[in-house]
């Protein structure tokens, strides 16, 4: 199938769908699943459903749901359901979700977790339940490096995000003083690093290297800091919500720089 949306990390979470799905289709039977010993079975989508990331989560779970509605259309002997789990719901330990998940032998497989710092959490949890997890967002490269034989992801990496970005800022638009700024989360502080590390060895120079709180309203000092270090470029890791807010106080105070950020800040 073809979903056409934006070109974001959220654009091939149904991909994932498709892989999970697609490990269902060797169910036998007909009409009574249980009967035919298909089974009642469904994958977990989880993410911040709601809160301040909730709506272009929200996209990526209707894809998912887009997905398995055409493979149940396809397979009427089989079908599978879709449970979703709201991590905003379960506040700063989003991994309370993971015991639900694992104990319910219904759950086949899981598509997210959505962010990288929720799936670190995570994973370690799914690895021991031998539960498969393909996620289509969550981008920092060392999630790879965990010898984990159940994780899989259909969308490319921070370390490729991140070279690109740099080589925009240097070949583009030709910045020579670059304030590296991230919200403290394991995407925003990775990605971030990845192009701090990427300008200095263009010879760029990074004389702002700092972390505002997602969730705090005032980053005046991380502002204070980028106009007084004459930066005349910002790269920001992190999400859109933090990013709208650094933006905008940067340029309430002055700042006219170029403001760069990876996926993670592409929403409206």
């Amino acid at each position: 199938m073809t979903v056409r949306t934006r070109p974001s990390r959220f654009a091939t979470i149904a991909g994932a769908v498709i892989v999970g799905a697609a490990l269902l289709a060797g169910c036998g039977g007909s009409g009574d699943d249980t009967a035919q010993g298909c089974g009642s079975q469904a994958l977990a989508f989880i993410g911040p459903l709601t809160g301040s990331d909730g709506r272009f989560v929200r996209t990526a779970r209707n894809g998912a749901e887009l997905a398995v509605r055409r493979y149940n259309d396809a397979h009427p002997d089989c079908r599978v359901g879709l449970i979703g789990f709201d991590t905003t719901a379960e506040g700063s330990h989003p991994e309370g979700i993971v015991p639900t998940v694992t104990g319910d032998p219904q759950i086949l497989g899981v598509i997210g977790p959505t962010f990288s710092g929720d799936t670190a959490a995570m994973m370690p949890a799914f690895e021991k339940a031998d539960l498969a997890v393909v996620t289509g967002s969550a981008t920092n490269p060392g999630l790879a490096e965990e010898g984990w034989s159940t994780f899989h992801r259909v969308v490319g990496t921070d370390a490729a995000v991140a070279p690109a970005d740099v080589v925009f800022l240097v070949d583009r638009l030709q910045v020579r003083r670059v304030a590296v700024i991230d919200d403290e989360g394991l995407y925003g502080k990775g990605l971030a690093d990845l192009a701090e590390q990427g300008l200095k060895q263009r010879g760029v120079a990074v004389p702002v290297r700092t972390g505002v709180d997602p969730d705090s309203v005032d980053y005046r000092d991380a502002v204070n800091a980028t106009i007084t270090a004459r930066a005349d470029a910002v790269f920001f890791g992190g999400l859109s919500v933090p990013g709208a807010r650094l933006v905008r106080q940067l340029r309430d105070a002055g700042f006219t720089g170029a403001f760069l950020g990876g996926d993670g800040v592409y929403q409206d």
